[in-house]
Parts: structure tokens; C-alpha cells; sequence
């Protein structure tokens, strides 16, 4: 098996950094220089269990859902006449967070953020994220240049499921 991501990955899929970085730490080292139609159906479990058995269960899953692309593209292309994940399902749940904080919480984070042993800029990115409601990694990733007056375009490159979106910044957001 060859380092991976290939140029199919790169072009098409925008998590291709974090596939290749799967691929290479949990599946390389175990199947090393195997052909693909040397991997079984049995390999592909003893893989993701072997994961689960170390305490990382959703890496299990992570794990199953990019080799499943893989052998499927590896079908597509006829490079092998069938799929060892075929059959397969992932072995642990999926937690799902369901988890939100709640007025009280919300409100103690708030006054505590100013004695917190974290830089200003992120004391602010957190403030920024709890009244605009935006993903983390959005915010991170301002510029100023996306804000025109109150309001705030996420570009959809930066988007997590590609669609840009305006956000509008109340007189809290801008002081």
C-alpha cells in the first residue's frame, strides 16, 4: 500500500488531509505493502476492532469510512472485483453531541473569560463565538475583509458544508 492520498482525493474532497493522515497512522503500518485484492473482509474488521480494543472507537469509524471510499473507488476504477468492506458495518456507535450549555453556563463562561489563562485574541474568539452562534473554526478564520459594515460573510471555502453564509453582527460583536 502506497502513502496516500492520491490525486483524486486532492482534487475532489477537502478532507483529503485528514484521510491521509487516517490512512497513514492506522491503516499503512498494519497493511504495509499488501495489494488490495490481498485484503479480506476479516482484515478490515481485525483493523477496526483492533482500534476500538486501544479506547478509540470513533477512530474505528473514521477509519472504516475512508477505506470503505477507498476500496469502492479502487472497484469504480477496476483495480479489484470487489470490496472487502462490503457487508461490514462500523463496530461502535456514533455519539452524537447533543450537549449544549445553558443560560447559567453560558453566563459564567462569560464573566470568567477575563481571568482565564488564555491569549486576548481567543478570550475574544470565544466571546465571538457564543453570540454569533458560528463553528470555531469560522471564526478563526475572520478576516476583515468579510465584514462590511454589521455584516459578516463566511465565504464558502471556509464553510463546513460549503455554502458561504452572511452573519449579522450585533452592536456586541463589534466593540
Amino acid at each position: 500500500m502506497q502513502r496516500v492520498p492520491g490525486k483524486a482525493c486532492k482534487k475532489f474532497k477537502r478532507s483529503w488531509p485528514k484521510d491521509g493522515r487516517i490512512l497513514n497512522r492506522e491503516v499503512v503500518p498494519v497493511w504495509g505493502e499488501r495489494k488490495v485484492e490481498d485484503i479480506k473482509k476479516r482484515d478490515v474488521t481485525l483493523l477496526l476492532q483492533k482500534i476500538v480494543d486501544r479506547g478509540s472507537p470513533s477512530m474505528s469509524n473514521s477509519t472504516f469510512r475512508v477505506i470503505r471510499k477507498m476500496f469502492n473507488f479502487s472497484v469504480e476504477r477496476d483495480i479489484s472485483e470487489y470490496s472487502p468492506c462490503m457487508g461490514v458495518k462500523e463496530l461502535a456507535p456514533n455519539p452524537t453531541r447533543e450537549r449544549a450549555l445553558n443560560e447559567s453556563e453560558i453566563n459564567t463562561l462569560w464573566q470568567t473569560l477575563g481571568n482565564a489563562a488564555m491569549s486576548p485574541g481567543t478570550k475574544l474568539a470565544v466571546k465571538l463565538i457564543l453570540v454569533t452562534a458560528q463553528r470555531p473554526g469560522e471564526v478563526a478564520g475572520l478576516h476583515t475583509s468579510e465584514i462590511d459594515g454589521n455584516i459578516w460573510t463566511i465565504p464558502k471555502e471556509r464553510a463546513k458544508n460549503g455554502k458561504g453564509h452572511r452573519v449579522y453582527l450585533t452592536a456586541l460583536c463589534v466593540l
